[in-house]
């Protein structure tokens, strides 16, 4: 990694080049920071990036031709795109009914992928069109349901499991992920 890479993954760098980073807004409360939060379908702009775009811009034309050359330099660039793509964000909700034990597990799970998620990627497919990831080895099956079927089921209701019991299959699934990322990284 060279330096301008590192320096480009510092968080202090990157909240810098966000394009109107502090910007204060009117509120009924008087005019106070933005603090922007829906980074899932949009994000903010960044300085640099917007620098390299209109350098882009420079030779961009439509990429489904390859008469000339300003088509040929955007056609390469969105295949270079297409084998670039590192999806790296993830939504997660919490919903009003989990208790501590639900909330600290995600919170772990999400921990865990951004600390380790690198070392299972060999394991999985990235389909760049639709953004799904499957893994390599495992599909899963779809059941087939019918309103009949469901008509004609009788489940008896499992009793929901205590907080102490949750915990304790939720700090296996962990231990055994850690395993894992541990294998994964000793080529195992």
């Amino acid at each position: 990694m060279d330096a301008t890479t590192e320096r480009r993954l510092d968080l202090g760098y990157l909240r810098s080049q966000i394009i109107g980073v502090d910007a204060k807004i009117r509120t009924p409360f008087g005019e106070r920071l933005m603090l922007y939060a829906d980074y899932t379908a949009s994000g903010r702009s960044l300085h640099f990036v917007e620098d390299y775009l209109v350098h882009l811009q420079q030779l961009y034309a439509n990429s489904h031709t390859e008469d000339d050359t300003s088509g040929r330099v955007t056609t390469e660039l969105l295949h270079q795109a297409e084998d670039r793509i590192k999806p790296g964000w993830c939504r997660v909700g919490f919903h009003f009914v989990f208790d501590e034990a639900e909330v600290e597990y995600l919170l772990s799970c999400v921990e865990f992928v951004a600390e380790h998620g690198h070392s299972f990627l060999s394991r999985y497919h990235f389909d760049a069109k639709s953004g799904g990831w499957q893994h390599r080895e495992w599909q899963q099956q779809a059941a087939a349901y019918s309103l009949i079927d469901a008509l004609q089921t009788e489940v008896s209701r499992p009793r929901a499991l205590s907080a102490g019991k949750r915990q304790e299959a939720y700090q296996a699934y962990l231990d055994e992920a850690e395993e894992l990322a541990h294998q994964a990284r000793h080529g195992a």
